[in-house]
């Protein structure tokens, strides 16, 4: 176990790891202790990357045959690449779509360096640069920092626009990637094994086939360009995705306000018409049906006072709109402390959260299930939204969210990460529950 021999071992594991953080999405969530769990894994990784030398005492004590042998090394690296993998998702809250991206890309940076330094260069070229560490140490350093910052630019800039856009969410991009990857690691395996035996011989000594190293090199940087058009792909698809919405929001309000319109229209046609028949009333029957009136008007009763105005236009403008579907709504508490939270969020917010609910109350057979109950409250220095209402069916979930049961899915499906963006924004946070035919909706965020 010679110090050169421990650096390579030191080198592939870091080197690796380092690329993989590389391409990590900026957006992804980083795990509770995340310093901790960092340092302590890097240093059970850098640590068990010595096992390698376990392997090579055992190849010298009782030599395989040369089949077995390439299995057995090739297998270790596979198991180094599934330990970065490992590592990362211990760091992060990655899926598995987005650590096969992780671990392609990262592969293929690395192997790139280790190609052009270990191969080409300290094998081929240079040879001498491998017995002074004072050397060849910088060397790999300097080369692979200035690798990473060449590829780390354009790749930071195209996943910090990808948001928290999924990579590969779908069965078959799943195995095309996790082919992609086997497929990756085999050729650089192949590619170095003709590098080192497939040149010229002269005088019994083989000359490196420099044709396999620089074919090696043109595979990973491929394979870098395939992932780098993917995610500019799906950041259109993104854009286009938010466009959309935009427009299905902006059809969906109008057709919403409409409906109000004709409401108000309704209901005063009615006024006008009652309005007529009491001039011709007698007084005392006039006093009863002036009752009916004012029962009437109660819709528009704008003495709902919640402490904020943008509450006070949502829930007014949703009431409306409950009353003309034979939909309860029912208000309490006060949202004064929202203060901070900007008009568009916590429009967005509240206003996606009441539109499931009444969309929910409105599929229910039953009259008395065709109610929502909506709160503002507060615990401490915490505010509280909550909606609870009815549903039927049954409900699945995806990553704490329930998926959308409508066909439409391309535009449907927003509102609830929406909401839970916007409660992240502000430190806070959405849960929901659904037990016993109720959905629950809550979200926690803390006064500032």
């Amino acid at each position: 176990m010679t110090p050169l021999a421990v650096f390579e071992e030191f080198r592939f594991i870091a080197e690796l790891l380092c690329a993989e953080f590389i391409f990590t999405p900026p957006a992804a969530q980083r795990r509770s202790r995340f310093a901790l769990r960092a340092v302590f894994g890097w240093i059970f990784c850098m640590a068990f990357s010595l096992c390698y030398f376990l392997i090579v005492m055992a190849d010298e004590a009782c030599p395989p045959s040369m089949p077995l042998r390439w299995t057995i090394y090739i297998g270790w690296y596979v198991l180094l690449t599934v330990l970065s993998l490992a590592y990362m998702a211990f760091c992060f809250k990655l899926s598995f779509g987005w650590l096969l991206f992780v671990g392609i890309a990262g592969y293929a940076l690395q192997h790139i360096e280790y190609t052009l330094v270990n191969e080409m260069l300290a094998l081929g070229v240079y040879p001498q640069i491998r017995e002074d560490l004072w050397l060849y140490i910088p060397v790999c350093a300097v080369t692979y920092a200035a690798l990473c910052a060449v590829v780390a630019f354009p790749f930071r800039r195209k996943l910090r626009e990808l948001g928290e856009v999924p990579f590969a969410e779908r069965v078959p991009s799943l195995c095309f990637y996790s082919a992609l990857l086997v497929m990756l690691v085999a050729s650089a395996f192949i590619a170095q094994a003709l590098f080192l035996n497939g040149g010229s011989t002269v005088d019994g000594v083989t000359a490196p086939y420099y044709a396999a190293a620089v074919g090696d090199v043109f595979n990973c940087v491929f394979v870098l360009i395939i992932l780098y058009a993917f995610c500019c792909v799906r950041e259109r698809d993104r854009r286009n995705d938010i466009i959309n919405q935009l427009l299905y929001d902006a059809e969906k309000q109008y057709r919403l306000k409409k409906e109000t319109i004709d409401i108000i229209n309704g209901k005063c046609h009615d006024l006008k018409h009652q309005i007529a028949a009491l001039r011709k009333m007698p007084e005392a029957e006039r006093e009863a049906r002036l009752a009916d009136v004012e029962k009437l008007t109660m819709i528009y009763d704008s003495s709902i006072d919640l402490g904020n105005e943008a509450l006070n236009t949502i829930v007014t403008d949703k009431m409306l709109y409950c009353a003309k579907n034979d939909v309860r709504l029912s208000v309490a508490g006060n949202g004064e402390k929202l203060g901070f939270m900007d008009t568009v969020d916590l429009y967005t917010l509240l206003g996606n959260a009441l539109d499931n609910a009444v969309e929910s109350a409105m599929a229910m057979e039953e009259k008395e299930k065709r109610c929502i109950d909506f709160s503002v409250s507060e615990q401490g220095e915490l505010v509280l939204l909550r909606t609870d209402n009815f549903y039927e069916g049954k409900l699945t979930f995806r990553d704490g969210l329930p998926r959308t049961s409508k066909e439409d899915v391309h535009y449907h499906g927003f509102g609830m990460m929406s909401i839970r963006k916007i409660a992240e924004k502000y430190g806070g946070a959405l849960h929901v529950r659904a037990e016993d035919g109720v959905f629950t909706l809550q979200v926690v965020i803390p006064m500032q």
